[in-house]
């Protein structure tokens, strides 16, 4: 129990001293805590990722999109999508994740609906066709883009759901701000939860 409460404290710590374009990064978002998870992710699954941001600031948080397309053991294997900032602007930081559950900073992650790994190029496409111009893209955020991509993979018929990109969005705001305090708690496990907008 009291290394448990440590390792919660000391996270708190590190979350709220650690300067925003360090805790986006792709090395802290990966980092795993001395506990076992049990994976219950989807194979296919498409999910809204939400960490803590690094000045402990309620209901914000840091967005991500990850595809979870391969299940090895009790390994997750998939691919993460976000962008970060760098100074004050954005750069995108998309790349394979095999620990999406892992993460100190995470929140919860909530899955939107299915999209086969044999289209996981043209996910990919779509995630990064906006790397180019995230500075250029007015009130960028990390949750802007996260919903544009979402709106793009719509639009492109890779993605069905049962309600608009606006209703998720809202629907994330409400379930980031009911696990935030426990994330910050470092309560184990961290939630998977399903959209209510998701086709199964």
């Amino acid at each position: 129990m009291q290394a448990s409460l440590l390792r919660s404290s000391l996270c708190r710590l590190i979350l709220k001293f650690l300067p925003p374009d360090i805790i986006q990064s792709t090395t802290l978002l990966s980092l795993s805590p001395p506990f076992a998870m049990t994976d219950t992710l989807r194979n296919d699954g498409l999910y809204i990722v939400l960490y803590l941001t690094s000045f402990m600031q309620e209901q914000k948080f840091h967005w991500a999109l990850y595809h979870h397309y391969r299940q090895t053991g009790d390994a997750t294997q998939g691919y993460r999508y976000h962008i970060r900032t760098v100074g004050p602007g954005w750069i995108a930081d998309h790349g394979p994740n095999s620990g999406v559950m892992g993460s100190f900073s995470l929140i919860t992650v909530v899955y939107i609906g299915t999209i086969s790994q044999a289209h996981v190029n043209q996910v990919a496409t779509h995630a990064s066709q906006f790397d180019a111009q995230l500075n250029q893209i007015p009130s960028m955020t990390c949750r802007v883009w996260t919903m544009m991509v979402l709106q793009s993979l719509v639009n492109g018929h890779l993605l069905r759901v049962g309600g608009t990109v606006d209703q998720i969005e809202a629907e994330m705001k409400e379930i980031g701000a009911e696990h935030e305090n426990n994330a910050h708690l470092n309560v184990q496990p961290r939630p998977i939860r399903t959209s209510k907008y998701a086709i199964l």
